[in-house]
């Protein structure tokens, strides 16, 4: 059987001792310790890069507008369609995409609508058919074409908080309300 001895005791004890004197000079050789103050971010660290973006699903690799359908009243596409709700956001996404050289409305005589989101999501999602690729697609990716554009004014435009819609000229809209013409 094993005896517990003056000198095991010691031994063990000084063992115990020297690796966590070990583990903590590490520790402290790393500038890391529970007590010790995390060094603050300066300009040229810059901001970490964001590990997605919010436009393109990151399970999926798909494009998407991330904020979901604009109308999400729980009644039929019938009546949505007879009292359609606007995202005063849309308009200026729009403008954005046609600067960018990509009309995207269907009919150009009407208002930006969901529909018209639906459609740009399908036609940047065709023109960028890699979800693998896509899912690597950072905050600020210069990835061309259609897609570029839609990610550059979507996160210009339709990440724009409710409470700053009157600084920067819009309103929210109510259901049934048209937009004036753009």
């Amino acid at each position: 059987m094993f005896k517990l001895t003056s000198k095991r005791v010691l031994l063990v004890s000084s063992l115990t001792f020297g690796l966590l004197a070990g583990a903590l000079g590490a520790a402290i050789a790393a500038g890391v310790t529970d007590d010790s103050p995390t060094r603050p971010l300066t300009e040229e660290d810059g901001p970490p890069p964001p590990t997605y973006n919010r436009f393109i699903r990151p399970d999926t690799g798909e494009f998407w507008d991330s904020y979901g359908a604009w109308d999400n009243r729980a009644i039929s596409d019938e009546e949505k369609a007879k009292s359609s709700w606007y995202n005063p956001r849309w308009a200026p996404f729009s403008k954005c995409m046609a600067g960018a050289g990509f009309e995207t409305r269907k009919d150009r005589a009407l208002p930006f609508a969901q529909s018209d989101v639906d459609g740009l999501v399908a036609q940047v999602n065709a023109a960028r058919p890699d979800r693998v690729a896509n899912k690597a697609i950072g905050q600020n990716a210069k990835v061309g074409g259609i897609a570029e554009a839609f990610l550059v004014c979507a996160g210009k435009r339709l990440t724009l908080p409710t409470e700053e819609l009157a600084a920067n000229g819009l309103r929210q809209l109510e259901p049934g309300e048209v937009p004036a013409s753009e």
